[in-house]
């Protein structure tokens, strides 16, 4: 060791390694380990040379010492993995074998390896029943895998066994606010931050369940508690900005303001990549087109999502998926028909998909989360592709390093640049198109011709439901004798969550009996017992209100913001009714109470909308696609211009 220097030593002792010098390379290995205690390349060395002379126990203790000395290298997890793998057997019967097992699966966990995570969790519960942390993670695991039912007795066993353990309430409250049980979740997030002030996760994820519950502003401050105690909370500041998209009172300036704070702090700090090189500066050949979510499934997104990729035109576009779910059901096998690459990106780091992306020599990349939960934001800004694109968001992402936002004039009209960091590429309106779900069924007949009263319906989502929307609701009940209100989501399979609207709409002088609060699935039989729709504010819905449209229910909509108010706008003006749409809560319900006084009228709207619809551009799936490519195809030539 006199005369080389600790990396020298290192080469040679890898050199001796590979050269089955075996003796020699112990030796230098353990002269290392006199000079620098631990050092994690000769603990690596020492425990791979076990490995290939059969000394599993030998093996795994260097090579844990190597993880603990330095965790985040890949060799030393790859070499940890393939020898516990590689010798199950022989581990199991080692004294430590249940914490063998635990760290495997975490490590192949983070790996993506998620089948492989859970079987070495099991054992290490088979070894010993009552490992808490080997709950917990088989919970995550299950979780990641979208097996809600699993997870949950798996949390809910980890707490048992362990009842402070923070992390498991709060990946329990998680579940729970995922499963449509926002109360408990709020309870189970709650014992966390009780058993953890200072949680920041437990704070973000405590403001989703209060959005949920349309709590708006209490939702911010637990936002801004998690990026006050970890600053560098992407995800937070995330559910900040979804959730104040639907707060009443929040003005578009501060809105933009708000996202414009997010690309400050998440975006503008990472470096870009050093620009690809496209495969080939042809402005006319065909395009590579990579789209980025964890929707490629039976999501809302589905239905204005699958005529595009269904629509794309071959000889134009090649589509790269970029999957980040990893639940999948008919609908992404059909998505995979229509991809001509499908990457599955679950478990992959941000870094480690833009370098996917490259990889792939993708021209365009399109974001179609926003900032929705398990975005990619920070992934595009790294500037992987030549060109970015977001879509379907509802507002600015804020995010800078993304070129363009794909509208229209109807949705974000002239003048609207001002609120916006990406630049605006409308095509003629509208900038969608719309596909019904299999099985939606007839139109039915008008239900009041029956019923001797008009029912009025929603299928909005309960953050929709804010103090402004429920007095509106109650408004149009008080003018309207006799008339019902339907308000079915999934977030009110909660009962604490129903009696809680229940209530709002007591204390405005709505009996009970008036009011019908729950959940369908799927509703297309809440939506034929339905004589009029109702949309929220201030952010309008999209599939939930072509949906009832479909059905022949006309739809009032409010459509107060001058741009970024959802899709109310330009559906129901390619529909050909624009009289729908109003500009203030008293036009809101002056036009509701005013359809509901003339049955003959709805009757002979629900006869005639669907085919209406049928004939629009709202399903013209072709014409949108072609749209689309074409704009694609600007985009493309307007980079070659700057960058050719």
């Amino acid at each position: 060791m006199e005369t080389l220097t600790l990396d020298e030593a290192l080469r040679r002792a890898a050199s001796l390694r590979l050269a089955d010098a075996w003796e020699e390379a112990e030796g230098l290995y353990q002269a290392i380990l006199q000079a620098a205690p631990g050092h994690p390349e000769a603990c690596h060395g020492l425990g791979v040379m076990a490995v290939r002379q059969g000394r599993v126990e030998a093996a795994i203790a260097w090579l844990t010492r190597a993880l603990e000395a330095d965790p985040g290298a890949e060799h030393h997890r790859i070499a940890f993995i393939d020898t516990l793998l590689g010798a199950w057997e022989e581990v199991r019967r080692l004294p430590e074998a249940a914490r063998l097992f635990a760290n495997l699966g975490v490590l192949l966990h983070d790996r993506g390896r998620d089948h492989e995570a859970e079987t070495a969790l099991r054992e290490a519960v088979a070894l010993r029943p009552d490992y808490a942390l080997a709950h917990y993670n088989i919970g995550v695991v299950l979780h990641e895998r979208e097996r809600p039912e699993e997870a949950e007795s798996a949390f809910r066993a980890a707490i048992r066994l362990q009842p402070e353990h923070a992390q498991a309430h709060s990946n329990l409250g998680v579940l729970l606010h995922e499963r449509h049980a926002p109360i408990e979740a709020e309870a189970a997030l709650r014992e966390a931050l009780r058993l953890k002030p200072d949680y920041a996760e437990a704070w973000s994820n405590l403001a989703n369940t209060l959005t949920v519950q349309c709590r708006l502003d209490e939702a911010e401050a637990c936002c801004r508690q998690a990026l006050a105690l970890q600053p560098d909370g992407a995800l937070a500041m995330s559910n900040l900005l979804f959730a104040m998209l639907y707060h009443p009172d929040r003005s578009l300036e501060s809105l933009r303001a708000l996202h414009m704070e997010y690309d400050a702090r998440f975006i503008r700090p990472v470096t870009p990549e050093a620009p690809r090189r496209p495969v080939s500066l042809d402005p006319e050949r065909v395009l590579r087109v990579g789209y980025v979510s964890r929707d490629f499934g039976n999501h809302s997104i589905r239905g204005f999502l699958e005529p595009l990729l269904a629509g794309h035109d071959k000889r134009r576009v090649a589509v790269h998926l970029y999957a980040d779910g990893t639940r999948e059901d008919e609908v992404t096998r059909r998505y995979r028909g229509y991809a001509d690459h499908w990457v599955a990106t679950s478990g992959m780091s941000d870094q480690e998909l833009a370098a996917r992306v490259r990889e792939d020599g993708i021209d365009l990349l399109v974001d179609l989360s926003g900032h929705t939960a398990r975005n990619r934001l920070r992934m595009f800004a790294r500037k992987p592709a030549p060109v970015s694109v977001t879509w379907m968001y509802g507002f600015t992402t804020g995010v800078s390093a993304i070129d363009y936002l794909l509208t229209d004039a109807l949705t974000d009209p002239p003048g609207a640049e001002a609120l916006y960091v990406e630049r605006l590429w409308r095509v003629p309106a509208p900038a969608l198109a719309y596909r019904p779900h299999e099985g939606m069924g007839e139109v039915s007949r008008l239900p009041a011709l029956e019923r001797g009263y008009v029912t009025f319906g929603t299928l909005g989502r309960s953050l929709r439901h804010n103090d402004r929307v429920v007095r509106a609701w109650a408004t149009i009940l008080g003018r309207v004798p006799g008339a019902r209100l339907v308000i079915h989501s999934a977030n009110y399979r909660d009962a604490t969550l129903r009696a809680a609207l229940y209530d709002r709409f007591a204390a405005l002088g709505i009996d009970r009996e008036r009011l019908d609060i729950g959940f369908s699935s799927p509703p297309w039989e809440t939506l034929r017992g339905m004589d009029i729709a109702l949309d929220g504010f201030p952010l309008s819905a999209g599939i939930t209100l072509a949906e009832p449209l479909y059905m022949g229910v006309p739809v009032v909509c409010l459509t107060e913001r001058f741009a970024g108010g959802g899709l109310g706008r330009v559906i129901l003006t390619m529909l050909g009714h624009p009289e729908w749409l109003a500009r203030s809560e008293e036009e809101y319900v002056d036009l509701a109470v005013s359809l509901a006084a003339d049955p003959p009228r709805l009757a002979r709207l629900r006869a005639g909308l669907r085919e209406t619809m049928r004939h629009s551009p709202l399903m013209d799936e072709a014409g949108f696609a072609r749209k689309v490519e074409e704009a694609y195809r600007a985009m493309w030539r307007a980079w070659l211009a700057a960058n050719g």
